[in-house]
């Protein structure tokens, strides 16, 4: 089945991905999809990104399990609500999930400014001891010039990112 795939979605690909990878390496090869990241859940109105949050504001139950049968039925019921725009949840996802992103790291940039890192939205990887964050393309330059401005990060890195090696 993993094999016929066009694409693996998952609500929390952070979490999943690893997970699946490691018990089934055609899954590496695959690309990956999250609902809970890839979809603008505030900008439609939602107050969280759990998936029992989320199930109780668009199908009106809650899924309190938390096992994998129960959570794919849950995932499935989410994918096939109708977000406010009048599209569903799953559309949206594969047009987020397929465009590019850039993962900006802010190599360098003073501890003192942790602060003002994570009220931009990025995001502390213990692994790689840098701050990150994940843009859309068109959105890499003005982010690199707001790094340079506000941080004092002048050569960030910025690495290109698809739906092939997202969520790792």
């Amino acid at each position: 089945m993993l094999a016929d795939a066009h694409v693996i979605i998952v609500h929390n690909g952070v979490f999943d991905r690893p997970w699946w990878e490691a018990r089934y390496p055609l899954a590496r090869a695959k690309p990956w999809a999250c609902s809970m990241r890839e979809v603008d859940w505030k900008g439609h109105g939602f107050e969280g990104r759990t998936l029992g949050t989320l199930l109780d504001q668009v199908a009106g139950f809650f899924n309190a399990r938390h096992r994998a049968d129960s959570d794919v039925d849950a995932l499935v019921a989410l994918l096939t609500a109708t977000l406010p725009p009048g599209h569903t949840v799953a559309a949206e996802l594969l047009l987020t999930a397929g465009k590019p992103t850039a993962r900006i790291s802010a190599t360098a940039a003073p501890f003192a400014l942790k602060e003002k890192l994570r009220q931009r939205g990025y995001r502390w990887n213990p692994t790689a001891r840098v701050w990150q964050k994940e843009v859309p393309e068109i959105s890499r330059d003005a982010e690199l010039v707001w790094l340079a401005a506000e941080a004092d990060c002048v050569s960030p890195a910025v690495q290109p990112v698809t739906w092939f090696d997202r969520h790792r």
